[in-house]
């Protein structure tokens, strides 16, 4: 067994050599070597094998209501290419629609189309599909990006390591598997930034690529601007965003005009509430509101920027011995990563508080200073600390990736019993692009576990949580466990 998983670290570390290593390993230490590297490969080990593990048990927490949300759009667009009958079936529509057409304002909706053609293998096999398609392309990513940084480096890291750690690592940890486009959109624009960084690369291509990839990112989620700080890490940081300004300024100006005039011109076919925030604020209300609740600024960064209770121990690692240095090098990343967090700020407000995803291209920035800290500390204390919190980190987010396998919440056994329901009511009207009446929610989660549109006044037929009551003028057709189906008159 511990020659197995000797020859596995061995193969991981001589992936990592060969990958994100500027300077050959023989000029590193053997410590540094097994503390630099490996620890990083079987963290980065240790997720995947929890993220393939939720693959066959899709919606696992954190923020179920936003995945279901971002699967509900993609199912949707699947269903207005096959059955639905109706205008525009390229703008972005919601599952929860009623009785109207849906079309919502929202995100770029690549991501969504991107999962779209999974649910052609119905809604449970398809939900798990779309998750196995969004691992495939976190992965692809990610390797990816440690291809585009390969030669480059972040102060005294290889860039490559900082960015695989980065996925593991402070406001990413929770979010990198989860179906949001949040981990997506700050990977693009890392590579935009790889595209723009050496100067002596910069051809017009390459500046086209990096444009593109920036304005990509952007695109997919606004917030994943911050990304772009890492430019600042550059050895000429001033040099390096001057002679990038065109191009960023084409893919922000790009950006700009999708969620101003895209967003007009998508709002005029609503027929619903909003039910995505993607209107800008006022800048200087929104950072007022922000930074005018302190408490819950300082629990966002202790508890996410690093780990739990993590900016505690950063600042006791500060004040102790360390290398020479080390705390001149700490102090932009700090500044960096305070403007990144304002930069949020600015853009959401106090809403920002309650969805830290907002924050999770803070990821890149804050790795730099946590290696930073646990390399230079001259505290062995700090070094066993910094290295046993982000191994208890891991297994903990590891296990919640795969707790479908023994959790018994609903949201893992609902699509095996609407499955079941759909296949003993196969009389029903199902995958005709009909529209089902629904218990009330803030997510879609039972249209997308019977793979139809909800939230209908007027259908003849519904699906319901077994715990509700039912809605005047329904009956009971057949339950499960959880779920009711019902026949129903106006």
């Amino acid at each position: 067994m511990f020659s197995t998983v000797f020859k596995i670290i061995n193969l991981g570390t001589n992936f990592l050599k060969k990958v994100i290593s500027p300077t050959p390993f023989s000029k590193t230490s053997v410590s540094k070597v097994f503390w630099g590297d490996v620890w990083i490969f079987g963290a980065v080990a240790c997720r995947l094998i929890g993220a393939m593990a939720q693959v066959f048990h899709p919606l696992v927490p954190p923020h179920i209501w936003r995945q279901s949300s971002t699967l509900g759009v993609a199912m949707r667009y699947w269903l207005r290419w096959t059955v639905e009958k109706g205008a525009h079936p390229w703008l972005p529509a919601v599952l929860e629609s009623g009785d109207t057409q849906g079309i919502m304002p929202m995100e770029f909706p690549l991501l969504n189309v991107f999962a779209a053609p999974a649910f052609a293998l119905g809604p449970r096999w398809g939900m798990m599909a779309a998750q196995g398609m969004l691992l495939a392309l976190v992965v692809g990513l990610v390797l990816a990006n440690l291809r585009a940084w390969r030669d480059k480096c972040f102060g005294a890291f290889p860039a490559g390591r900082v960015i695989l750690f980065a996925g593991i690592f402070s406001f990413a940890a929770p979010f990198a598997f989860r179906y949001i486009s949040d981990f997506c959109a700050m990977q693009v624009v890392l590579l935009g930034c790889a595209a723009l960084w050496n100067e002596r690369e910069n051809a017009t291509l390459t500046k086209l690529a990096g444009c593109a990839a920036v304005a990509l990112g952007v695109l997919l989620k606004p917030t994943a601007v911050i990304a772009l700080a890492v430019l600042l890490l550059h050895p000429r940081p001033i040099r390096a965003v001057l002679r990038n300004v065109l191009p960023l300024a084409v893919a922000l100006a790009l950006g700009l005009a999708y969620y101003t005039r895209g967003m007009v011109y998508i709002g005029q076919f609503r027929e619903l509430e909003p039910l995505f925030a993607v209107q800008f604020r006022e800048p200087w209300q929104a950072i007022l509101q922000f930074a005018g609740d302190p408490v819950q600024l300082l629990q966002l960064i202790n508890f996410n920027a690093f780990f739990p209770y993590g900016l505690v121990l950063v600042i006791l690692a500060t004040v102790c011995p360390l290398a020479p240095g080390v705390r001149r090098d700490l102090v932009p990343l700090a500044l960096l990563l305070a403007l990144q967090v304002l930069t949020i700020g600015v853009l959401d407000g106090i809403h920002a508080f309650q969805h830290t995803y907002y924050f999770l291209s803070c990821a890149p920035i804050a790795a730099c200073i946590y290696l930073l800290l646990w390399e230079h500390t001259r505290v062995r204390f700090f070094k066993v600390l910094f290295a046993a919190l982000l191994i208890v980190r891991t297994l903990e987010l590891a296990g919640q990736d795969a707790r479908g396998w023994w959790d018994d919440n609903t949201a893992f056994t609902l699509f095996a019993e609407c499955e079941a329901l759909r296949e003993q009511q196969a009389q029903l009207p199902w995958g005709q692009g009909q529209v089902f009446r629904a218990s009330v929610e803030d997510y879609p989660l039972l249209g997308l576990c019977f793979g139809e549109r909800q939230g209908s006044e007027i259908a003849p037929y519904g699906f319901f949580y077994k715990q509700g009551p039912l809605p005047p003028g329904c009956q009971p057709l057949a339950s499960s466990q959880h779920l009711v189906l019902a026949t129903c008159t106006p």
